[in-house]
């Protein structure tokens, strides 16, 4: 499990299979409430992790009739490791960008 923050504001905490799909749970701006996510991942020719995710499914429940459910744009990061900790960026030659930290749970 990856647990960490998204540039969107949201917060995930997922699952990265061999097979590549990722599955878990995640929190956004929208919604208080966990909201399930959903995706795949893959490996490009950079050796960047690109993955394409879903966080959400209808009105998860919530009984307003709203759809909350987020579908991020695809994206592909470079993945760190400084010692024990794991970070992603979306450049690794922009010192600018943003970085985050991702935790590793057990």
């Amino acid at each position: 499990m990856v647990i960490g923050p998204m540039p969107s504001r949201a917060a995930l905490e997922a699952m990265y299979t061999a097979s590549g799909l990722i599955q878990g749970s995640g929190t956004f701006a929208q919604s208080p409430f966990p909201a399930p996510i959903s995706g795949q991942w893959t490996i490009d020719g950079a050796g960047r992790v690109c993955t394409s995710m879903r966080i959400g499914e209808g009105d998860a429940g919530h009984g307003a009739g709203v759809p909350l459910t987020v579908t991020l744009p695809p994206r592909c990061q470079t993945w760190f490791k400084y010692g024990d900790e794991y970070f992603i960026c979306d450049s690794d030659l922009d010192r600018r960008a943003k970085v985050f930290r991702r935790t590793l749970k057990r």
